[in-house]
C-alpha cells in the first residue's frame, strides 16, 4: 500500500514541476519522427520534355542553361573518354619496341655489261643505281630516370635493317651480242661474251645490311602539362656491310672461260653524338620528334678476291680483281652520322601507347663496293678496283610502327 502511495506522490511532483517550468499558454510539441529512408529520385525527363526557364530578377543571379544531368545520380563515377597516362614526374623508366619497314641507298657502278648499238655500246648493266627491295627490321628505345625531378636520364636505342639482296642475270645464246667493257694501255674496248658462234652468261648480286646503336645522358630543360624538350649527349655506333659479286661465263667461238669477282666491304662508325628531342601530349594524343648528329671516324675493311677458269686462267685473278689489288685493305675516314625521327602516338593504356612514325639515318665517309670499280684502269684487260678507295654517303629510311611503355 505504501509503495502505491509513494508512486502517486512522485508522479504528481513531476507533473507539477513541468507545469511550473513552462510559461502560460505554451504547448509542448511531440518529438519529430526520424526518417529511415530517402524519397525516390526524379526520373530523367525525355528529350522533348518542356523545361521551365530559370527565374530572373534581382537576387536570383544570371540565368543558366538547364542541366539535365542534375536530375539523377549515376551508379559510379563516369569514365573519361580521354585516356590517362603516367605523368613524366612519376615515371621511373620507359621502353618502346617497333617494326621498322625501310629501304636503303642504291649502289652505283660503271657499265659492266654492254651490247653493240648504232651510236656505240649500249649499257645493259649497270651505270646506275642498284636498288634493293623494301624490307623489314626492328627498332628499340628506352631510358631510365636518374633523379627525383625526372630531369636527368640515361637512354639508348637500336635500329636494325635486315639484309637485302638484288640479283641480275642475263643470258644470250649469241644474239644479242654481249661484251664486257675493258681498259688497256691502248684504250677502252670490249671483251666479247656472246655473239655469232658463242653463248654467254652474266650475273651480279649485291647485298647490304645496316645496324646502328647509341647511348646518351639526357637533360630535360623544359616541361609543362603539354610540352617537353630535352637535350642529350653520348656515344654512337653504326655498322654497314656490303657485298658485290660479278660472274660471267662464255663458251663457243670466244673460248671457254668463267670469271668470278667478289668484293666485300665492312664499315664501322664510332663517334660522339649530340641530340635534341621534343614532344607534346594533348587529350591522349602525342607528337614526338628527335634530331641527332654524330661526329666520328669510319673504319673500312675491304676484301677483294677473283677467280678465273678455262682457256685463260690466272691464279688469284678475275675479270675485275687483278693481282695488283687483290687481298685485304683498310682505311679510315672522317664521318658524320645524322638521324631524324618523328612519330604520332595514341594513349591506349595508362602505361602504354601505340605510335607510328618515320626515321632516316645518313652516314658519310663510307666505302662501298660499286664506287671502287675503276672504268679507267689501264693496267689490266678489264675494269679494276681503285688502289685508293673512294668514299660516298649511305642512307637508310623507313616507317616504324610499335608501342611504348612507361612506368
Amino acid at each position: 500500500m505504501w509503495r502505491g502511495v509513494r508512486a502517486a506522490v512522485c508522479g504528481w511532483c513531476v507533473a507539477a514541476g513541468s507545469a511550473a517550468a513552462d510559461p502560460p499558454g505554451f504547448a509542448r510539441a511531440s518529438a519529430p519522427e526520424v526518417p529511415c529512408s530517402l524519397p525516390p529520385l526524379l526520373p530523367v525527363p525525355g528529350e522533348g520534355t518542356p523545361v521551365r526557364p530559370a527565374p530572373s530578377g534581382p537576387g536570383t543571379g544570371p540565368a543558366v542553361e538547364y542541366d539535365r544531368s542534375l536530375l539523377y545520380l549515376p551508379d559510379s563515377v563516369p569514365r573519361s573518354s580521354t585516356p590517362t597516362r603516367v605523368e613524366p614526374e612519376e615515371q621511373h623508366f620507359w621502353l618502346s619496341a617497333g617494326v621498322f619497314q625501310g629501304w636503303s641507298d642504291a649502289q652505283t657502278a660503271p657499265p659492266l655489261l654492254t651490247a653493240p648499238g648504232a651510236a656505240g655500246p649500249v649499257t645493259i648493266f649497270s651505270d646506275g643505281g642498284l636498288s634493293l627491295p623494301y624490307r623489314p627490321g626492328f627498332q628499340f628505345d628506352g631510358g631510365l630516370w636518374l633523379n627525383k625531378d625526372r630531369t636527368f636520364a640515361v637512354d639508348g636505342g637500336v635500329v636494325y635493317l635486315s639484309p637485302g639482296t638484288d640479283r641480275f642475270e642475263f643470258f644470250s645464246p649469241g644474239s644479242p651480242p654481249l661484251g664486257r667493257p675493258t681498259s688497256t694501255p691502248a684504250g677502252a674496248g670490249t671483251d666479247p661474251l656472246a655473239g655469232p658462234g658463242g653463248a654467254g652468261w652474266f650475273a651480279s648480286e649485291w647485298s647490304t645490311r645496316f645496324v646502328s646503336a647509341d647511348v646518351n645522358v639526357r637533360r630535360v630543360f623544359y616541361r609543362d602539362s603539354v610540352f617537353q624538350a630535352a637535350a642529350a649527349a653520348g656515344y654512337r655506333f653504326a655498322y654497314l656491310a656490303e657485298d658485290l659479286s660479278v660472274e660471267s661465263s662464255r663458251v663457243g667461238a670466244f673460248g671457254a672461260n668463267h670469271y668470278d669477282d667478289q668484293i666485300g666491304v665492312r664499315n664501322y662508325f664510332h663517334g660522339g653524338q649530340v641530340s635534341l628531342a621534343g614532344g607534346a601530349w594533348w587529350r591522349g594524343w602525342s607528337v614526338d620528334a628527335m634530331a641527332k648528329v654524330g661526329l666520328g671516324v669510319v673504319f673500312a675493311d675491304s676484301t677483294l678476291a677473283g677467280v678465273s677458269q678455262g682457256t685463260v686462267t690466272q691464279p688469284g685473278s678475275g675479270f675485275l680483281v687483278r693481282p695488283a689489288n687483290a687481298g685485304d685493305r683498310s682505311q679510315t675516314q672522317f664521318g658524320v652520322l645524322t638521324a631524324v625521327s618523328v612519330s604520332v602516338g595514341r594513349q591506349v593504356l595508362t602505361y602504354g601507347k601505340v605510335f607510328a612514325g618515320y626515321t632516316i639515318h645518313q652516314l658519310s665517309g663510307v666505302t662501298r663496293p660499286g664506287d671502287q670499280l675503276d672504268a679507267g684502269d689501264p693496267t689490266g684487260h678489264g675494269l679494276a678496283l681503285r688502289r685508293g678507295s673512294g668514299t660516298s654517303d649511305f642512307w637508310v629510311q623507313g616507317l616504324n610502327l610499335g608501342m611504348e611503355w612507361s612506368y
